[in-house]
């Protein structure tokens, strides 16, 4: 089964507002130490440089939380006629001949006994997080880098399910392949798996009592806001009215090759 695409005007969105570039960048630099020279010279020439904060250390989890909301709730707004398509998974798909969605290509790999540990956890333990950040980083990733050591993983081997899921319906022979951070935001099942990070956040916030009000929700919202571009345009064009839009000038195959490696090899299996 060929990756499911998002509807033609949310793709019209997204690559006239050039989100697939921000995607990259947002990842980019966050993975900084762990990409080979080539890259780093090729971001620094579009003026991108080393987040102070990387992947795995804390702060990273709630900014990447706030992210991936803001990217939503922007859509969500703009196209409420495809509201269905962000609600996301009610758990992950482990089956890797699941109808809706299968393993590319045939694949049988059996789900992770670790990751499956996961998704109990963020279904059944939300009051072992002590806060939003606590909760992202445990999510999205396993690396916890310390310095001189950028590749360090948590001892913990359920940490990381986000990166997982990527890894697990990766495919470099997709156009919309979701290891590939400048096309999978038009892969619905991104927002698939966002959906449901998304959802299980509410639900942290909800158990742990958080304010919307907090200073640093706030904050970390208006800094991703300002990432990708600020607030997207209301729509007034029926979907089946537009045409798909020109793909945004493409970062060098190499370059994106690279990176998207470095994205891969940070799950742990």
């Amino acid at each position: 089964m060929a990756d499911p695409q998002m509807p033609v005007d949310i793709v019209n969105a997204i690559r006239s507002r050039n989100w697939g570039t921000h995607h990259v960048h947002w990842h980019v630099v966050r993975i900084w130490d762990l990409l080979g020279p080539q890259v780093r010279q090729w971001a620094q020439q579009q003026g991108w440089s080393r987040a102070a904060v990387q992947e795995g250390e804390s702060g990273n989890g709630l900014a990447f939380l706030a992210m991936h909301r803001v990217m939503m709730q922007q859509l969500r707004t703009r196209f409420p006629h495809h509201e269905a398509l962000f609600v996301g998974w009610p758990t992950p798909p482990t089956d890797p001949s699941d109808a809706a969605d299968p393993l590319p290509n045939n694949g049988n790999t059996a789900f992770s006994l670790d990751m499956g540990r996961a998704v109990t956890r963020l279904h059944q333990n939300l009051q072992s997080f002590t806060d939003d950040d606590d909760f992202g980083l445990y999510l999205e990733t396993s690396l916890r880098p310390l310095s001189g050591q950028p590749d360090r993983r948590s001892p913990d081997r359920s940490a990381g399910i986000h990166n997982y899921m990527h890894n697990r319906f990766a495919d470099s022979s997709s156009d919309i392949d979701m290891g590939n951070p400048q096309v999978n935001i038009e892969n619905a099942r991104f927002w698939r798996l966002h959906g449901w990070i998304d959802a299980r956040w509410s639900a942290l916030r909800e158990a742990i009592g958080a304010s919307d009000n907090e200073p640093a929700y706030v904050a970390a919202l208006r800094e991703a806001e300002h990432h990708m571009g600020h607030a997207m345009p209301h729509a007034h064009v029926a979907a089946e009215k537009v045409a798909p839009a020109p793909s945004p000038q493409p970062i060098p195959h190499d370059i994106l090759r690279q990176i998207r490696e470095a994205l891969l090899q940070r799950a742990q299996e």
